[in-house]
């Protein structure tokens, strides 16, 4: 059986779709890797990060998530999977789901996601799993959602204040 790929149509959905699927193999191709370390102008910019956070004003809001974000690993998984919920979410979204079912369902195959990458890691020489990485992984696809929800809050609010403006000025 011949595929037509010119039947296949660019929608919304089809290119998040690419783009989310290439990013999970991205993640699961690093994950392959036995020996995986940053370039050495990423760790600079890495550490000036981690003590950005460590020295600043927000030390204090930010001590529950210490052991995340002082593990610079742990710090990567959770930009990593920042970036996967973010393209799950829009995946979901542009299937015609609501937001509140793309948010959760974002937020459960991340995690799902996460402990699958976890469990291959397991038998890649040289990598090991824990609970601390699949931690990290789901926070990255939690803090995706929340900043999802609170950019929909806030648009929210200021489509209220102008329809408010331009009904009573």
């Amino acid at each position: 059986m011949r595929t037509n790929f010119n039947s296949i149509k660019l929608t919304k959905f089809n290119i998040f779709l690419a783009i989310t699927l290439g990013y999970a193999i991205m993640i699961f191709y690093l994950s392959s890797i036995s020996d995986l370390r940053l370039p050495r102008t990423g760790m600079l910019m890495l550490n000036d990060l981690i003590r950005l956070f460590h020295h600043s004003d927000y030390a204090l809001l930010l001590s529950p998530l210490s052991p995340l974000v002082m593990q610079r690993d742990k710090l990567l998984h959770i930009m990593l999977y920042f970036g996967f919920g973010l393209l799950l979410y829009l995946t979901l979204r542009s299937s015609g789901r609501s937001i509140a079912s793309a948010v959760m369902l974002s937020v459960f195959i991340g995690a799902l996601y996460g402990v699958s990458d976890e469990f291959h890691q397991v038998f890649v020489p040289g990598r090991s799993a824990g609970a601390m990485d699949i931690a990290a992984d789901v926070t990255g696809v939690v803090f995706a959602q929340i900043i999802i929800i609170l950019f929909y809050s806030i648009r929210g609010v200021l489509l209220r204040l102008s329809r408010l403006r331009y009904r009573y000025f």
